[in-house]
């Protein structure tokens, strides 16, 4: 996934990828490719950070094609709810991956790791909205909510009915 958005972001510099960004009214595969879209280096790059320090800890701790299907969802889903605003980048692939980690990971973890992903968490939701003003921030919003509402529903059903 990294390697594509990087590849993505690095077209985008030759070629027009607008087309491929979710907004009101579009196309039915822009709810899924709007993610792999980036407007500048630093969007990308804080992006990949933050996916990349989830996904190492979330796929070492749950189930890793559970994982993937309710960030899939999440996120496609927060694309459509969301495009009422021109929306681009994989933030909510990122948000989806903190709504797993606060399901299934949060306190598993030894205190500093715990910490860290706080304070990391803490920074991703804050700077957006001050770094870019145009954001379709409730996207975001969107992700991070339909990502903790299914991990709790599938650990639910996972966990807690087979005790």
């Amino acid at each position: 996934l990294i390697l594509v958005l990087i590849l993505l972001y690095s077209m985008s510099r030759f070629f027009d990828m607008s087309f491929l960004s979710a907004c009101d009214h579009g196309e039915w595969y822009q709810y899924f490719t709007f993610q792999l879209v980036h407007t500048s280096f630093l969007h990308l790059l804080v992006n990949v950070i933050v996916i990349y320090l989830y996904w190492r800890v979330i796929k070492k701790n749950t189930i890793g094609w559970l994982s993937i299907l309710i960030v899939a969802t999440s996120s496609t889903l927060s694309g459509y709810l969301g495009a009422d605003l021109p929306t681009i980048g994989a933030s909510s692939i990122a948000f989806a991956l903190v709504g797993i980690y606060l399901v299934w990971i949060w306190g598993t973890l030894p205190k500093k790791d715990t910490l860290k992903f706080y304070a990391i968490t803490a920074l991703f939701i804050a700077i957006p909205p001050v770094i870019n003003h145009n954001l379709a921030f409730m996207v975001h919003i969107y992700a991070l909510t339909i990502s903790v509402s299914l991990s709790l529903i599938l650990r639910n059903i996972l966990y807690v009915r087979h005790k």
